[in-house]
């Protein structure tokens, strides 16, 4: 006999396909536009290079969507990776970089790669020949392990200084490519003297013409990207050092302890144990 009042039987949820065709690019334009203004710049470029065509396809010229999403941040002179995650821009490739480039190089005068420790330089090919880039800093922070390949990038910077009327001005290689100057890395820098003396370009601190070109191996120092001779440049450098100094010591009094300035440890060690100075800290000069 079968029993009566056995509950009602249970019916299955099937989800509702999505309609045929829909896709993210059938989205309003204004809404990429307002995601991408909450992103920092590299960011941006690299959402718009995702909107413009798939990996295999891509080094492209922007698409629709994507100049709407570059447009989001409307000036794109200046373009520096240290502005993204340190792990987002370490996990960068030469064919992102080259993706980014392809989409704003028409337009870039600053290019700052800090950060990019994972690409050897070939991504650098959209600039080549470019007659508005002003500012180049190939400083990922690899230091000795730095991947930039010097044979790969060189040939992009020689012909920036050989395009007639380029605009460039300043540059900042990676250390490993200074401690190791090859005959083309010299070659390099004898054109770039000569391109910056042949253009009269006065010193934003004395107003003198610069005959003496300066390379600034420190954006820190509060130099870097600005038209300094070499006289000035040292005396900057030397006064911003000393003005550090001067906080620093601040800081010590009031911190109690003492600031000895020494070009070692060592030699810091023994001038306070002669002196009797029991707290203190090493500032090297």
């Amino acid at each position: 006999m079968a029993e009566a009042g056995g509950g009602s039987a249970k019916r299955r949820r099937t989800a509702s396909a999505p309609p045929p065709g829909i896709h993210l690019a059938d989205l309003p334009d204004n809404i990429f536009a307002d995601v991408a203004s909450y992103l920092p710049k590299p960011s941006v470029a690299l959402f718009a290079v995702a909107m413009t065509a798939p990996p295999e396809r891509r080094c492209l010229e922007p698409s629709a969507i994507g100049k709407v999403i570059l447009s989001s941040h409307g000036d794109w002179k200046e373009l520096d990776f240290g502005c993204i995650e340190q792990s987002l821009a370490a996990n960068l490739t030469d064919d992102d970089i080259r993706n980014v480039l392809t989409c704003i190089a028409d337009k870039l005068q600053v290019l700052k790669l800090t950060g990019c420790t994972n690409i050897n330089g070939c991504g650098l090919e959209p600039l080549r020949g470019s007659l508005i880039l002003k500012q180049i800093d190939l400083e990922c922070g690899g230091g000795p392990q730095s991947m930039i390949s010097e044979s790969t990038v060189l040939p992009v910077l020689n012909s920036i200084l050989d395009a007639e009327g380029n605009s460039f001005r300043h540059y900042r290689t990676p250390r490993k490519w200074r401690d190791e100057e090859t005959s083309s890395l010299e070659a390099f820098l004898q054109k770039y003297d000569a391109l910056i003396r042949n253009r009269n370009t006065k010193c934003c601190q004395c107003s003198e013409i610069i005959t003496t070109p300066f390379y600034c191996d420190n954006e820190g120092d509060g130099t870097h990207g600005k038209d300094y001779c070499g006289d000035c440049v040292k005396a900057e450098k030397q006064r911003i050092k000393q003005k550090s100094l001067e906080f620093v010591r601040q800081m010590a009094s009031e911190m109690a302890f003492t600031i000895v300035t020494a070009d070692s440890a060592t030699n810091a060690d023994l001038e306070c144990r002669d002196a009797g100075i029991e707290e203190y800290r090493h500032y090297s000069v």
